[in-house]
């Protein structure tokens, strides 16, 4: 089955999001032939975008956006790309093959680049990024074979796109466009050529990101405005919309229903975590696999499912380390529970076909550690001085 991408900000998980809403462009609107890196510099601007992210001056030369690191980079068995940010906003996604036993070989930079939101497409082979022009926003994407750099959605003064999101197949990518500082957006879809944009869901006010989409590549997941965000999923061909949490995210798909494990509460001040669902998100059915104690003694944090969809690997919270989390493996039938060992300071968490990885802090920076085939000991795979913003596994 296909990984889930899982999220971290520096150490700790937050299912807080910032406060925002959708807004609108034309669906009409023609969208303007692509280009190679090739523009003029834009003169300063002012240095905030829409989501509230510190930007540099307007861009219009991609070569400011894109600085690649490898040419023609593609993953060989089960890699993780891990990003990290360092203090000027640029971020690098680094490759690291990992193996059953740890990393194989050492990590590759990818490229550099600076962006406000952004995608890498599931297999690995693009990327795409909101840039900040200085008058608005637009859609950009990189090539990771060929190297070349292109726009896909037109400069529009005062209108603002943010949080690509990769169709399953490549072929198309999905984004917000606001004029409004996200009181209200509107959903849009354009061609990874740049060509075929349209509207798929009206300007309405709540919509504040997208998340991802379902395992199917049929609907796609977004998250409504307000302290801790909502689960919503948009059904692509229908335009039909269904809540499934308040305060809530998804933190990853299997396959078969109920196939949504959803993180809720945890949000937003004192002791973090929440408790854990997992949510049928077309019946609209759900139930509760790990619950939240009294006081948050246990609380949960990042979640992924198994490759096989039947186990469940989470970040406990408990009263002997209400603020460091350790890894417990949960049964997705029975909610029987089996902590793993040595595995305190746990952040973020995913399970790839290699094992179970998951970050925790160093005295100065992340480490990504390993424990090949769920179990045993851990095997450390990345370590980075900075600050780790995002793991994924390309399929």
């Amino acid at each position: 089955m296909r990984n889930v991408v899982s999220v971290v900000m520096a150490v700790l998980i937050s299912a807080c999001s910032s406060s925002g809403t959708p807004a609108a462009t034309s669906a009409a609107s023609a969208p303007t032939p692509t280009t190679t890196a090739a523009a003029t510099s834009a003169a300063p601007s002012a240095a905030t975008s829409p989501s509230g992210r510190a930007l540099p001056p307007g861009i219009t030369d991609l070569t400011q956006v894109f600085h690649p690191l490898a040419t023609g980079w593609r993953p060989t068995g089960t890699t993780l790309v891990v990003a990290r940010a360092i203090v000027s906003s640029e971020i690098t996604l680094v490759a690291v093959p990992i193996g059953a036993s740890g990393a194989t070989p050492g990590p590759t930079p990818i490229v550099s680049f600076v962006p406000d939101t952004w995608a890498l497409r599931p297999d690995g082979g693009a990327l795409a990024v909101s840039v900040w022009t200085g008058k608005g926003g637009r859609i950009a994407m990189w090539d990771v074979r060929s190297g070349v750099a292109r726009w896909l959605t037109p400069d529009e003064a005062g209108t603002s796109v943010l949080t690509p999101v990769w169709s399953l197949d490549g072929a198309s990518i999905y984004y917000l466009a606001t004029n409004d500082e996200l009181r209200t957006a509107a959903i849009f879809a354009v061609g990874a050529d740049g060509t075929g944009r349209k509207q798929l869901r009206a300007t309405e006010a709540g919509t504040s990101s997208l998340n991802g989409l379902t395992p199917d590549g049929k609907g796609l997941v977004w998250t409504a405005s307000g302290a801790g965000g909502t689960v919503e999923v948009l059904d692509i061909a229908t335009g039909v919309a269904r809540h499934l949490e308040n305060t809530a995210r998804v933190a990853s798909w299997r396959e078969r229903q109920p196939r949504a494990l959803v993180a809720v509460g945890g949000c937003c001040a004192g002791r973090p975590g929440g408790e854990l669902v997992v949510w049928n998100d077309v019946a609209l059915t759900s139930r509760v696999v790990a619950a939240r104690g009294p006081s948050g003694d246990p609380a949960w944090g990042d979640a992924a499912w198994d490759p096989a969809g039947t186990r469940i690997v989470a970040v406990r919270y408990t009263g002997a380390s209400p603020y460091e989390g350790s890894l417990v493996i949960i049964d997705a039938d029975s909610a029987a529970l089996q902590p793993i060992a040595d595995t305190q300071g746990a952040g973020l968490v995913l399970w790839s076909p290699a094992g179970i990885v998951f970050t925790r802090p160093l005295r100065i920076g992340i480490e990504v550690m390993l424990l090949p085939n769920g179990s045993g000991a851990a095997v450390s795979v990345y370590q980075d001085a900075g600050l780790i913003q995002r793991i994924e596994v390309p399929r």
